[in-house]
């Protein structure tokens, strides 16, 4: 699944695996050791460090990578937030989603009965008054 994930990401910027590789900084042995693995049936996955790093790189997450599935829907085109940053007052535009911000967004979706809840907590109403929502 890894190798899958990893080869797609490679296809979709129009890089191969082993230029991706060099940038990120991971040997060209690693890439021909996941391929060959890939190409037995074997699903090797990189240590959280490497992961950390590729996902960086190709700006999705490491649920993504993985193929965690709740995460690899939300994250499929590594989704992005655009909002503006009070500390700043600057629009701080394609932030990726951590997962856990992701796993907070479908609890939210999926548990409509805690939403009041939540957006009590969270001031919604004032926050959409103010933005003029």
């Amino acid at each position: 699944m890894f190798f899958e994930v990893f080869l797609s990401l490679c296809k979709t910027r129009g890089i191969s695996p082993t230029h991706a590789a060099e940038q990120i900084g991971i040997s060209r042995g690693t890439v021909s050791n996941w391929r060959a693995n890939y190409k037995a049936g074997y699903n090797v996955e990189p240590t959280t460090q490497v992961l950390q790093k590729i996902a960086k790189y190709f700006s999705v997450t490491v649920d993504y990578l993985i193929g965690n599935p709740l995460m690899s829907e939300n994250h499929k085109s590594g989704n992005t937030l655009s909002f503006h940053d009070n500390t700043t007052g600057s629009l701080a535009e394609n932030q990726v989603l951590t997962d856990h911000e992701l796993l907070l967004i479908e609890a939210y979706r999926r548990l409509p009965e805690v939403q009041q809840t939540v957006d009590e907590i969270l001031h919604i109403a004032e926050l959409k008054d103010s933005l003029g929502l």
